[in-house]
């Protein structure tokens, strides 16, 4: 697919909705600042991403309750390690919101792949932290899970398939 561009499916278009900058770098650690850009809008659902939304994502994946198996990929962002084994509480990691586009992330050491693993590993994306509270472990069911891109989700079977339609926005 590499080789494929956007004239090879004209009906598709793109909406960015989180993209992250690194930004400073401190003598004793390492500090990324990540901006959501544009809004970060999620456009199924016609809501808005924010900071707040990237760190609650990144502390709920980190907490032992979710027992993810991606946690230990992050050990680097400061008090991860405890926070997972639940020496320390998720409020702890080093994460926070400077403003409702800026995330800090905080790093105990330097950690060259991090931003690829926070754009790749959905686990870690931001979590729409208003529709998980609302709906619990029903959140990410159709007709409920926001989305930002090009499809939403319709049927979800466990275990058995998804189906997906176009967004109609």
């Amino acid at each position: 697919m590499d080789d494929e561009s956007d004239e090879d499916f004209p009906q598709l278009k793109r909406l960015p909705s989180v993209a992250l900058l690194a930004t400073a770098a401190m003598a004793a650690a390492i500090l990324y600042n990540t901006v959501v850009h544009g809004g970060g809008r999620a456009p199924s659902r016609l809501e808005t991403l924010t900071a707040e939304d990237a760190v609650f994502g990144l502390r709920r994946a980190l907490d032992p309750k979710m027992a993810s198996n991606y946690a230990n990929l992050v050990y680097s962002i400061e008090n991860a390690p405890e926070v997972i084994t639940g020496k320390l509480p998720v409020s702890r990691l080093g994460v926070r919101s400077l403003d409702a586009r800026t995330v800090e992330i905080k790093l105990s050491r330097p950690a060259p792949i991090l931003l690829m693993l926070l754009a790749d590993i959905p686990m870690l994306f931001p979590a729409p932290r208003h529709a998980i509270e609302k709906y619990g472990k029903g959140w990410a069911r159709p007709g409920v899970m926001p989305g930002s891109g090009a499809f939403t989700l319709s049927e979800w079977r466990a275990g058995d398939h998804i189906r997906i339609v176009k967004n109609p926005n």
